[in-house]
């Protein structure tokens, strides 16, 4: 007996085969993942979200044509965000951990194995070859293999020491990219939109009379699940990006803060005002330069100046120098270089000077 079962905390797991089962490449191909520390399979991406009930399904057809008998259970109730945010981090940091230790022991082996190589070639005349007619050619044809096999393991365990510091970099940099202020914008953007969607599918499910009746409440049933876990999510990240604003970390402008002709920061660099759109702004496009915008969504300001401001002189400098950089295509030789950076330091010289 083999058993499927969806909890948020835990995602879909299942329970009663082993990884050196014969299961294990079909299960690998339905989506699945082995976890080594618990003893179990688990669907990719299925921990705090609704139960990817087609992906059960293809799997419980799979396992019963192989002579399984499946039992499925399916939990619907979401836990709080706050409690599924702090689990993450946790998880997170322990992934930190782990990838950290394992880089520092596949560098140790890596150091390990060059030294081994290094005590027998370090003995070897440089240049010397081979005494094919000597009594000692075998014995030292085997030494320089083990010294050559020894490098080249050293090599591929630093290759793998590099990329496991890489992965525990980024699984330590998790938590902080998650709640960056524009990911927090986009990720609002995207439940806001989801929870609409599904709200009008639940209303139009009432009048489809198309659909039959078992079909309807079982779709009904995972609407209903959908909205409730997407508004626990959109109200848990709209706190988070209101104490954001609170702080100064995000803006929280609009059409009506911001006219044409007015200076915007975005991503380090400022930009004119062309046009003030109902969602987003649009500036000179930061790639083609020319006539051509760009659109930057009001969420992913950093800052606003207008001109009368008393740091339009100073911040208008900047965007002379954004808007030459975009004329020239990002392309400056060394005496243009020379010419915009004397032009701008004249300007902020005169900018400087109280008269």
């Amino acid at each position: 007996m083999l058993v499927i079962e969806h909890t948020y905390a835990e995602g879909t797991c299942l329970e009663g085969t082993r990884r050196s089962d014969d299961l294990y490449a079909t299960l690998r191909s339905l989506g699945w993942l082995w976890r080594g520390s618990v003893g179990d399979f688990r669907l990719q991406a299925s921990q705090d979200r609704p139960a990817k009930r087609g992906a059960i399904e293809r799997t419980v057809a799979a396992l019963r044509a192989a002579g399984f008998a499946v039992e499925v259970r399916i939990g619907t109730t979401p836990r709080p965000a706050p409690e599924a945010e702090v689990d993450r981090a946790v998880r997170a940091e322990t992934r930190a951990d782990r990838l950290t230790a394992r880089a520092a022991r596949l560098t140790g082996e890596a150091a390990s194995r060059e030294e081994a190589a290094n005590r027998v070639l370090d003995h070897i005349p440089l240049g010397q070859p081979l005494l094919t007619d000597h009594y000692s050619y075998n014995g030292d044809r085997r030494r320089r293999e083990r010294a050559h096999a020894n490098m080249e393991r050293s090599v591929a365990l630093e290759r793998e020491a590099g990329r496991t510091e890489a992965a525990a970099a980024t699984a330590a940099a998790h938590m902080r990219h998650r709640h960056n202020p524009h990911t927090v914008a986009n990720r609002i953007r995207t439940l806001t939109a989801a929870l609409a969607r599904y709200e009008r599918e639940l209303a139009a499910l009432a009048t489809n009379a198309q659909i039959c009746v078992e079909a309807r409440v079982r779709r009904e049933g995972d609407l209903a699940e959908y909205v409730e876990n997407a508004r626990e999510q959109l109200s848990y990240w709209q706190r988070v990006r209101d104490a954001q604003i609170a702080a100064g970390e995000a803006t929280n402008y609009s059409r009506d803060d911001i006219s044409r002709g007015d200076l915007i920061r975005y991503e380090g660099g400022w930009y004119v005002v062309v046009r003030a759109n109902a969602k987003s702004v649009s500036v000179p496009s930061p790639l083609t330069g020319g006539g051509a915008t760009h659109t930057v969504r009001y969420e992913h300001l950093r800052e606003h100046v207008t001109p009368d401001s008393p740091r339009w002189r100073e911040v208008a400098v900047a965007a002379v120098l954004g808007a030459r950089l975009m004329a020239h295509g990002g392309q400056l030789s060394d005496p243009e270089w020379k010419k915009v950076t004397d032009s701008v330091a004249d300007q902020l010289g005169a900018l400087s000077d109280p008269g």
